[in-house]
Formats: C-alpha cells, structure tokens, sequence
C-alpha cells in the first residue's frame, strides 16, 4: 500500500500541472505565428479553470482527510507561484491554448484579472492587456499574433459549467500528427514476429492500431470536464463525431423508444440499465476498430456479433458480492422470440470463446488449461427449460510466488443459469433466483422508453465491505460506512457520445482514509484466523431450499467450488483458510489432484513443509498435470532449505515439459 496516496496525489498533479503549466515553460515550441489565422473555435487544445478558490480549498479539504498528511496546506506551493490568488478575476475563466503546428505544440496561458500583479507580470515576463495577462510557456515568448490572443480573450469569458475542462479539435489534432502516426505504426509491423515475447505478433499489433486509428480518425472533439456540484465530484468526457462518418451515424438514439424493462428495477450493489440501441451499427463499429484485439484474446468476434443482432440493446443487469462469491441477475429483451437462442448461439458462443481462450493461455504456458466455460445440467422451473455454464475467470496470478506461466492462476468461479419467457432472455446465479425472475417477467409490459442509453448505479460501499472479505489484509479494517451511489450515465444523441460520472466528495473522502488504513491493517498475526472464519459459508435455512424445485446440485456439494474458493483465498494471502477449502474439495472428490496440489502449495507457504510434500505426492498419484506438479514440488523444496531435493523435482519437472521449470534450471 505504498501508493496510498496516489488517487489524491494525482489530482493535485494534474491541477497544478495546469494552472502552473506556464511557470515551468514545458518545452512546447515558442512560435505562435501560426495562430493568427484560427478563431476561437479553431484552437486544437484549450484548457479551462473557473472558480480556482473553491478549487484550491477542496484539494485542501481532501488532504486533510488523509492520516499522515503532513501538516500544512500541499496547494501553499501552487498560491505562491502564482502570488497569491485575490487578484485573479473569479468571474473569468484561466485559458491555456495551444496548436499542432508542423508537428510541434505551441502554446499560451491567460489570466484574467481583477487589478494587476506586476509581481507576477515580471515574473513570467507577461503581456498585459486591458484586463488579463498573457504569456508563453517558454520564458520571454510574448509575441502574439492579435487572432490568437482575441481567441484566448474570448475563451476567457466564455460560461462553462466545469471546474476545470479541456477541449481537443480531435481531427485536426490527429490529422496533423496522421504522417508521423502512420510511419509509426508502420516501422512496428515492420518487425520480426518473434519480437514481442509472450505476446501477438507486431503485425498484428500494427493491424489493431490502424484499425484504432480509423475510427479516431472520425472524430470530430473530444471534451473533458470536473467539477464539484451540490457536494459531488461530476466527471463528464463527449466525443463528438465528424458529419457524415460512420461514427456520427452510430451516435445515434434508438428508433425503438419502447421499453420491456421499465419496471424492472434490482436492488443490488451494482445495476445497469441500458435502453434499446442499435446493436447492428455498434457491432459493425466494434468489429472494424476493435476485432482484431477480440481474435488475439480469443473471442469469436464475427459469431458474437451475429448471436447479438437478435437483440434489441435494452438490458438490465444487477451484481452483488457475498461471502460465497459472486450473485447476479439479468433481463435481456430479444427483437423476436427465438427458439434454441441459449443453446444454439449463446452457450455455444462462449464455449467456443472459451475454448479459444484456453488455447491462447496453453500455449503460452505449455500446461494444459481447464476449460473457462463448462455447461452444466439442464433443469425445469416453473415449467420452463433452464440451461447453465459454469465459467471459471483468471482474476489475478497465483500466490506464493508461482510465476504466472506456470498456469498456477487463480480463477473466480461463477455460475450462470439461463431462460427465455417470450422476448425476455433470462440470467441468474442459480434456480431459485430464475424462479423469481420468471414471476416478474410474467408481469412486465411494454411501456415507452425514458432515460438516456445507459445508466450504471454502484453502492462502493456495500460492494467493497462484501469483496474485501476474501483479503485478509483489510480485516483489521472497519467497515465502510452507508454511502450514496456512484452513478454513471452514458448517451448517444446527434452524432454525440457523453459520458457523466459522479460521486459524493465525502465517500470519496471515507475511500481514501479506508484504503490508507489498510496498508496497518495486515500487520496483526490474528488477521489469517479472523478472515478464516468470516468467509465460512452462510448456513441455508430450509424455507429458501424449498421455494424452489431444483434439479441440480448446489454448489457446495461441487468439489470444483471449494477449489475455487480456496485458490482465490490463497491469492490474498490466507493460506490457512485456503487449507480448509482444498480440503472440503478432497473430501467431495478424494481424486482430484489439483485438489491436493493446491492444499501442498499452501501447506509449504505456511512452513508445513512434511505436509506440503505429502499433498503433492498425493496429486502426483491422480492427477494429470505431472509437470507441474513436479515443479510446485521443488519450489517447496526451495523454501524448505532443500536445494539438492529442488533440483531433482525441477529435473523431472522440466523432462515432462515445464516450461518454468526448464527456466529455472538454465538460470
């Protein structure tokens, strides 16, 4: 946690990086002579600031928050530079502007004032006008043509409802710099294909970018803006496409302004709600800018985009987290009823995505790799055929320090189960949960649509005390308190793309203090115990067993589940608690070698090293994965002081085909 202060540390940055951009005279190019034909509106870069005071002061009020902050104000510096801020017209708003001019920035500040500071005018040798004062970031540069500076004046007075924006001229900016992108691109996939180890090939790396480029090559300006409203913190970024491009004709709203889902409303700790939209022009635009990257990762994309045209974009989804993982529900709204849509194109999607993923991951490990989506038997509720998947997501590399290619990942384990009541497509963790889904789309009706494209509401708190159970090293910390939702609105409108995302400045502010507390919290040796015994399972009662009749197993009697669980237990750290789930596993499935190996693995992080071996002789007898097994086997050696013992097991290891192991034995 050394980064602990990083979120507040970069705010302050990019602020004083702003407004002091001219005191440090950044080498930007110091001709302006350029400037003098473009307007106001033609300016590629204009940077603005309203209402510095009320800046300075919440900066200041965050660092407060902070244990640990040394005392004093860390915006002092920022007044000082600037002499002082009484003399700056609140009113206006400070500019800085610049262009692409052959290839180099050139760029200017403005200040406007309420009575003049010759102070700072001598200091940053400004020119001073009726009322600002206007000076180059480079020292002595002050010769402005009058177009850039009436530009600049007129920016200065314009209203704006941010604390601080930045408007780019995206096509100009990328039209000038288009030759030398290009040739960039260019000389990368010129390269040899081996060059970028572990990795795609530079060729198809220089195909993305292209691709990338041709879409950004139809943007028109990109806006940014922050500010502080009714004691939020409001992020906005628009992205205005070019007339008659592809892009300004996919920022578009929906012909369908109905809506299935208008009364469908989850409570969970993160909902999305997502009006209908063209799907067919947003995948036609992902495939073109992004369908190379989907093929390196695996995705099928072309079969994902011609299982999605069934579908009108209208969906909502609710996520929460608990002590036994993830829980989620979802309504999807197809075009038209659609015999076999699960089984025919969306199962089948992504296990075929799947497969591909697992394929990408084998090669680049040499070990062979479990399968990220698995079906799982068919069940009937409420007279309806429900199907489900099983899948298995890498969600960081394993503990212990087992390198990453050595396929030790741990993986969040989630279940799906799958239903379609007419045009409704139904999603749920498990049976009970699509029982009560089946009751209320037996009830929604169609209504007319309200709101813009996506709204996503997310309760940080709820969500981060519920994810935190499975890090022990947050347990010596208290829980977060209630707090407001973040909230965030994305629209397409008349060629426009907006995106609005906010959040309570005092949230904001308990998010800071808990996660730099957190760095103190895994200090205490109680802490492995403590989150053993606050992820045990939650007992079931018998009246939720009975509100439905389901035909598959639960998932504590899956010896795969308490593999999940203990693997993404070991991944923070609580081996101990890890311990007990691999053995609840081997207890469902006495012949299960990852089981075993994974139970050895954490036995040797915790100095049990008799038993460690023990485990992995254990695996070593049912499983398949030999090497790799192998390999863990010497790296408890290695931990256990055994060395001569490490290199027989890395010997063996590396003979059946471990790549790390090989590795290690040539270092």
């Amino acid at each position: 946690m050394k980064e602990k202060s990083l979120g507040l540390m970069s705010f302050i940055t990019l602020f004083a990086l702003v407004v002091v951009l001219g005191a440090y005279g950044l080498s930007f190019a110091a001709n302006m002579k350029e400037m003098k034909d473009k307007g106001g509106s033609d300016l590629d870069i204009v940077i603005k600031i309203s209402r510095l005071d009320k800046a300075l002061a919440i900066i200041d009020d965050f660092a407060a928050a902070e244990p640990g902050q040394p005392l004093g104000s860390p915006t002092l510096l920022l007044r000082g530079m600037l002499q002082g801020t009484d003399w700056i017209d609140p009113t206006r708003l400070i500019v800085i502007a610049g262009n692409l001019v052959d290839g180099q920035l050139e760029a200017a500040a403005l200040i406007p004032f309420r009575h003049p500071n010759e102070g700072f005018q001598s200091t940053y040798q400004a020119i001073k006008g009726p009322d600002y004062y206007l000076f180059g970031l480079l020292p002595g540069q002050n010769d402005f043509p009058r177009a850039a500076r009436a530009a600049m004046v007129s920016a200065a007075r314009a209203t704006t409802t941010a604390m601080f924006s930045v408007e780019l001229a995206a096509g100009r900016l990328l039209n000038a710099a288009d030759e030398q992108i290009k040739k960039g691109i260019n000389r990368l996939g010129e390269l040899p294909r081996e060059t970028l180890e572990g990795g795609p090939p530079p060729q198809d790396i220089e195909e993305m970018l292209s691709n990338l480029l041709k879409m950004a090559d139809q943007l028109y300006e990109l806006q940014f803006g922050l500010d502080f409203i009714d004691k939020r913190l409001i992020f906005s970024f628009e992205a205005t496409a070019a007339d008659g491009t592809e892009l300004a004709d996919t920022f578009v709203r929906s012909v369908d302004k109905t809506s299935f889902l208008h009364a469908y409303r989850p409570e969970r700790q993160i909902n999305l709600r997502m009006n209908a939209y063209d799907v067919s022009k947003v995948m036609d635009l992902m495939g073109a800018s992004f369908g190379k990257i989907y093929e390196t990762m695996g995705i099928d994309f072309p079969e994902m985009a011609a299982m999605s045209r069934h579908f009108t974009g209208e969906a909502v989804y609710g996520i929460s987290f608990d002590k036994e993982g993830m829980k989620m529900e979802a309504i999807s709204v197809l075009k038209e009823p659609v015999p076999d849509i699960l089984e025919k194109d969306l199962i089948s999607c992504m296990v075929s995505s799947g497969r591909n993923v697992a394929g990408i991951i084998e090669r680049e490990t040499g070990q062979k790799t479990e399968p990220i989506y698995v079906r799982t038997p068919d069940s009937k509720v409420d007279g309806f055929r429900v199907m489900g998947i099983k899948s298995r997501f890498p969600v960081a590399s394993m503990p212990n320090g087992m390198p990453e290619s050595a396929n030790m990942r741990a993986f969040m384990m989630t279940k799906m189960r799958m239903t379609t009541v007419g045009r409704l497509l139904l999603m749920a963790s498990n049976d009970r949960e699509i029982a009560k889904l089946i009751n209320i789309a037996k009830k929604l009706k169609q209504g007319p649509a309200k709101g813009p494209m996506m709204t996503m509401d997310i309760d940080p708190a709820q969500y981060i005390n519920s994810v935190v159970q499975v890090m022990p090293e947050f347990s010596g910390c208290r829980p977060l308190p209630q707090m407001d939702r973040a909230i965030t609105i994305f629209d397409l409108n008349h060629g426009k793309a907006t995106v609005t995302w906010s959040m309570a400045i005092r949230d904001l502010k308990a998010l800071t203090s808990f996660f730099n507390q957190a760095a103190e919290a895994c200090k205490s040796p109680s802490i492995v115990e403590t989150a053993t015994e606050t992820m045990a399972p939650k007992p079931r009662c018998a009246e939720e067993e009975k509100q439905v009749d389901v035909e598959v197993a639960i998932p504590e009697k899956d010896a795969d589940y308490w593999i999940e669980k203990g693997a993404l237990c070991a991944t923070y750290g609580n081996d101990r608690g890890a311990i007990r789930y691999f053995k609840k596993a081997i207890e469902l499935d006495p012949d299960d070698g990852d089981a075993y190996f994974l139970q050895g693995v954490s036995y040797g992080e915790i100095g049990e090293y008799e038993k460690a071996v023990s485990s992995i002789d254990r695996a070593l007898e049912f499983g398949s994965r030999k090497g790799l097994y192998l390999y863990g086997k010497g790296r408890v050696y290695l931990l256990s002081g055994e060395k001569e013992k490490a290199g027989e097991a890395f010997r063996q290891a590396a003979a059946r085909g471990n790549r790390d192991a090989s590795d290690y034995l040539c270092n």
